[in-house]
């Protein structure tokens, strides 16, 4: 015989009489009998009746309330818990009329009952009693039952949701508890209560990975002090998860953080420029390294992976920044990403989830081609070295390969970095100057107007004035403004390291530039030497050019890449004509290297290098701006 499916008990007509009445002993009766399966449609509709509530501009705090606010206030409260209470389980149980109703509830009063709630949270909590328990709500915790209530409404019905993230008001309301702080000055989160994960950041969340939510919320948030403070406050909550103890909630959380800290920047400049000003990422670096390390040491290294999970989705953050994309990587830096990582790796390559050792590995090569960069190295200078764990790690790992060449490229390129002669700059951006092989002048001179181009005398300044710059200063000017606006200047500091870079890797590679040319080759092709930084170690091949096609300013990197300073073309091109080039096993070569700079930029730098008995010396060179035209270079934050 099978077993029948117990029926909850029938509610009493009074019950729901009263209610609708507006009785606050039966609204309150109501909340405990009303279950998804006796739920009918009178049950929410009384429910929504209560939902409208005065609002008095002339009311700041709560005690100038009066009896019938109160009254008004309670039963839109409980009005509202009974729904949330029906909401939790209506996916199997909720019949289609009561959803209907439900969803033309809500459709209807979204404005409404945001208006409300955010007006009694303003002025001091909603502090209700609930009879079954004879608890009161605790002011400090009526911001996050608010989200708590709301998060399980919005997930009864798409439209419902549309419904909410449509709304000017549920936004306003949203971003109100978003910036809400107790008497203590702390933002209100709950990751510890009753269900998984906090529910402010959950319906922030979902109300920002929502197109209309997002579109709606950058409407509501116009003012850039307001937006400051919502930096401000997603960095607070990042700080207060730090103190709590490791678990895979805390991980995730500062993942859905990192998520809509990238949503609100990748679709607003005033957001970018916001959490920029806070300068959130080397604290929220730190956070991670502190809670990974923790893990370690309270025997649950299991953590790291989901740590690997949070690292890997704020580095494609970072990455995906458009902006200050040097400082980002530096303030990377400085909050210890390095332990970070070693951490993971040496896990992941003992004992680890076999599924997190290609992640771990993207994750070594989304920062491996930023070391170099000279702010970089020098910001890594300043930390106590980690340690990197390549001894203890069996060397069968695949991570194996690929972290001994992170370390190997970066001992070279931090060496590099502080030889004595690391600094001195000694370039000169007159073609006809052979002043770059003394090694004993430093660069006198900079053109005033577009701070691009740099001369080791006033002699040579005037003659490439005269010859060619001229003709490019003033759209040099424009380029170097935009790129000093946004952060992104290919600084000279850079130039000159990525000069003495190829000519140090020149040396390694010297047998691989004894290639020549195919015999059927056409006369006017020369052999480039590529090097592509976009790896751990950087890639050197020869590649054969023909100087006078477009293709070669175009370039051939694995990427499609646009070069928009056209004004550089004659100056480029006239490099790949040189005479010295043209000798049968002459000493100078044509050299281009590809250094990233964000998900969808390279610098390109074109560079004439001579070997002497000393070995490689640039002679000459000449960088410009590249961008991605392909979509596949955009990385999604994704939990």
């Amino acid at each position: 015989m099978a077993l029948s499916r117990s029926r909850p008990a029938r509610i009493p007509p009074s019950v729901i009489s009263g209610a609708a009445a507006g009785s606050i002993p039966h609204l309150w009766d109501l909340v405990g009998r009303a279950t998804t399966q006796n739920a009918t449609t009178e049950i929410v509709r009384l429910s929504f009746t209560h939902l409208t509530v005065e609002c008095p501009r002339t009311v700041r705090k709560r005690d100038q309330l009066t009896a019938e606010l109160k009254r008004q206030e309670e039963r839109a409260f409980v009005g509202l818990i009974i729904l949330s209470k029906l909401a939790e389980r209506c996916d199997a149980e909720l019949s289609p009329s009561v959803t209907e109703e439900f969803v033309k509830g809500f459709q209807d009063s979204v404005g409404v009952v945001s208006h409300w709630i955010k007006f009694y949270l303003r002025i001091g909590g909603l502090p209700v009693a609930f009879p079954e328990t004879g608890t009161q709500v605790d002011l400090r915790y009526t911001h996050v039952y608010q989200c708590e209530m709301l998060g399980s409404i919005e997930r009864v019905d798409p439209r419902i949701r549309q419904a909410f993230f449509s709304s000017l008001e549920f936004c306003d309301l949203m971003a109100f508890i978003w910036l809400a702080r107790t008497r203590e000055g702390e933002v209100y989160m709950d990751i510890e209560g009753r269900g998984p994960g906090d529910p402010v950041v959950y319906l922030m969340r979902v109300l920002l990975e929502n197109d209309v939510g997002q579109e709606t919320f950058l409407r509501a948030i116009t003012s850039r002090r307001t937006a400051v403070d919502f930096a401000s406050a997603t960095l607070q909550r990042i700080q207060k998860a730090q103190a709590l103890p490791p678990s895979e909630d805390v991980f995730r959380f500062i993942g859905q953080l990192t998520q809509i800290t990238d949503r609100v920047s990748q679709n607003s400049t005033m957001f970018s420029r916001a959490f920029a000003r806070v300068g959130y990422i080397q604290p929220t670096t730190s956070a991670i390294n502190a809670l990974s390390l923790a893990a370690v040491n309270a025997g649950r290294p299991h953590l790291l992976k989901f740590a690997l999970e949070v690292t890997i989705q704020f580095m494609i953050h970072i990455q995906n920044l458009d902006t200050h994309i040097l400082k980002n990587r530096r303030q990377l830096v400085a909050g210890d990403v390095i332990s970070v990582m070693a951490r993971i790796v040496g896990y992941l390559a003992r004992n680890g989830p076999a599924s997190h050792v290609e992640p771990a590995i993207d994750m070594i090569r989304l920062l491996a081609p930023y070391t170099t960069y000279p702010s970089i190295v020098m910001e890594f200078d300043r930390m106590i070295p980690p340690k990197i764990g390549l001894t203890e790690m069996p060397r069968d790992s695949k991570i194996f390969p690929v972290w001994q060449a992170y370390w190997v490229s970066f001992a070279q390129r931090h060496n590099l970095y502080t030889k004595d002669d690391a600094h001195i700059m000694n370039i000169c951006d007159n073609p006809s100057c052979i002043g770059t092989l003394q090694h004993s002048w430093i660069s006198k001179g900079k053109c005033s107007r577009c701070h691009s181009m740099i001369y080791c005398s006033t002699a040579c300044q005037e003659e490439d004035w005269k010859e060619r710059h001229h003709k490019e200063c003033s759209y040099a000017t424009e380029d170097h403004s935009a790129c000093k606006s946004s952060g992104t200047c290919y600084d000279l500091l850079s130039r000159l390291y990525h000069n003495k870079l190829v000519a140090a890797l020149c040396d390694e590679s010297f047998s691989i530039m004894k290639e020549g040319k195919a015999a059927d080759a056409p006369p006017r092709t020369i052999m480039t030497q590529f090097m592509d930084f976009n790896f751990p170690i950087a890639q050197v091949s020869m590649v054969p050019v023909d100087i006078d096609s477009s293709q070669w300013w175009r370039a051939y990197s694995q990427i499609e890449l646009t070069f928009p300073q056209e004004y550089l073309f004659p100056r480029v091109t006239s490099m790949g004509r040189d005479p010295r080039l043209r000798v049968e096993g002459g000493d100078v070569r044509l050299v281009e290297s590809e250094f990233p700079l964000g998900y969808r930029n390279v610098v390109r730098l074109t560079a004439l290098v001579k070997r002497t008995e000393k070995g490689h010396v640039v002679l000459y060179s000449v960088p410009r701006y590249g961008h991605s035209t392909e979509e596949a270079g955009v990385h999604e934050v994704s939990l």
